[in-house]
């Protein structure tokens, strides 16, 4: 449980910085 949550972190904080690179 605690490292799905852990993954699903990571996996929004990868989304963050790719719409970042996007809108530069």
């Amino acid at each position: 449980m605690r490292r799905q949550i852990l993954l699903i972190k990571t996996y929004k904080h990868k989304s963050k910085i790719k719409q970042r690179n996007e809108n530069i």
